[in-house]
């Protein structure tokens, strides 16, 4: 793989000196193998990080006092393997040019990859935490025995079982590192992955794991992205991309602008294997079943620009929960058209504009058909009672996730007396589902979708008997 369009370029001392030498090195097309460093920022100064006022001056060099600890150990380690060149985010790529940012983090997917090794700082909280740590006495292994035994030397030594990385990478607050949400996508494109844990040093490839208080194991990684997938019909498709989206929705993020750019580079992956449009965090051969997410607490308010198009799972912070049955959903809708707009062009990137087009049954359901109720969710997230829509006649269960607080003071409150709209999307064996929707522009016919409806799937779509006094009709609207 060529090195990608920064890097740094590490050099042993020379005769005298007692640092290696770093610079920063714009590339040109060379094909030579690099290291990528996989850290948490923190509370990183900006001197670590390439501006465009310092861009000139690192290509000359790097003092060695202005790399963080984990920097220069990653240089070390670097050195020490016989590589001379490292990739790290905060320093090759120009951190105050949005273009640059933009051109460079749309590159994610070929830098890890292409990456001969990938080093994650998976104990650090941020650049100051460095990657070596000094084991504790209890971390070592024991002499409990010896003896000799026909004229053989011998003894026994036992040790703990160490705090294995691989076991604890759905709980964040094991390891710093695992809890950030543009780590996940760096630990699911490097093929060779070197953690510095809190007590060892643990290698993944794709032969196996092992560390050095465990035996080499298989390498399989629930969140691995298979080559297997390529025989996978769009539904299996579809159920492993919901998989990794509720994964990654759950993890950390400075900025809500990175949630799609953050995941973007898997996307480009799976894009080899789905073979169509990637539509803001969705997918057009299963756009259907992509649309079913509901959001999970805790709840945050809607801000008046989200990162992605309301009926994206991108344009809330926090986690998003797909339905197990999604796929199996029987369109109770006709999708004419889905659009997207990026700030640049990879269209796995920051999207600027997006709208979905739908002919479908469209339910109004007025202020008299609304009631208060307290709900599982609202509870757990210790929150307000929220107005919710209730099926007053329906003798199934219902429940309404709604996207964001409601009827909390922000932008797009519903006001007490506003009404909303449903849109039943499609229904499974057992539930049917429909969007709950805003209507922003009624000259247009322009909604917001605000949350998700889920009922008996016995209440079919021609029950216009569902909601007392709501007017149903076949519209075709836009979602924005």
């Amino acid at each position: 793989m060529p090195l990608p369009t920064r890097v740094l370029e590490v050099g042993l001392v020379d005769s005298g000196e007692e640092v290696p030498k770093v610079k920063l090195y714009v590339t040109q097309g060379e094909i030579a193998p690099y290291i990528c460093l996989s850290h948490c920022w923190g509370l990183m100064p900006n001197k670590a990080k390439t501006m465009q006022s310092t861009l000139k001056e690192y290509q000359g060099g790097i003092s060695w006092m202005v790399l963080p600890k984990t920097f220069q150990e990653a240089v070390l380690v670097t050195l020490r393997l016989g590589v001379h060149y490292l990739w790290i985010d905060s320093l090759c790529i120009i951190q105050d040019d949005k273009d640059d940012w933009r051109r460079e983090s749309s590159e994610m997917c070929s830098v890890y990859s292409g990456g001969a090794l990938t080093i994650f700082a998976t104990d650090s909280t941020d650049s100051q935490g460095g990657l070596f740590r000094k084991p504790s006495p209890f971390d070592l292994s024991h002499k409990v025995m010896d003896g000799i035994t026909d004229g053989c030397q011998w003894e026994i030594n036992v040790a703990p079982d160490l705090k294995n990385i691989q076991k604890f990478l759905y709980y964040p607050k094991a390891f710093p590192l695992f809890s950030r949400a543009w780590v996940y996508q760096e630990r699911l494109l490097s093929s060779r992955q070197l953690h510095f844990g809190a007590s060892e040093i643990e290698w993944k490839c794709e032969a196996g794991i092992a560390g050095e208080g465990s035996t080499i194991c298989s390498s399989k990684d629930v969140d691995d992205i298979p080559l297997g997938l390529s025989a996978q019909s769009i539904s299996k498709l579809a159920d492993r991309w919901h998989e990794l989206v509720e994964r990654y929705s759950s993890l950390d993020l400075s900025f809500s602008s990175d949630r799609l750019p953050a995941v973007g580079g898997v996307a480009k992956q799976m894009e080899g294997f789905m073979k169509c449009e990637y539509l803001a965090g969705l997918w057009g051969k299963s756009l259907l079943g992509d649309l079913l997410w509901w959001k999970a607490p805790p709840y945050h308010h809607r801000i008046k620009r989200p990162p992605a198009p309301t009926w994206s799972w991108a344009s809330v912070d926090g986690p998003v929960v797909y339905m197990w049955d999604a796929r199996l959903a029987v369109p109770l809708c006709e999708i004419l058209e889905c659009c997207c707009s990026t700030l640049s062009p990879d269209s796995f990137g920051q999207v600027s504009a997006g709208h979905l087009t739908v002919s479908g049954m469209v339910s109004q359901v007025d202020h008299s058909s609304r009631r208060r109720v307290r709900t599982e969710q609202s509870r757990n997230a210790g929150e307000s009672e929220f107005d919710f829509l209730v099926a007053l006649r329906s003798k199934g269960t219902n429940r309404v996730d709604p996207d964001y607080p409601w009827y909390e003071e922000g932008y797009a409150r519903i006001q007490p007396k506003e009404s909303v709209f449903l849109l039943k999307l499609g229904k499974s064996d057992k539930r049917l589902y429909s969007v709950v929707l805003r209507c922003t522009d009624p000259s247009t016919q322009t909604y917001e979708r605000v949350g998700l409806l889920m009922q008996d799937s016995h209440v079919m779509e021609t029950d216009v008997e569902f909601f007392p006094r709501e007017r149903v009709r076949e519209e075709t609207i836009h979602i924005v």
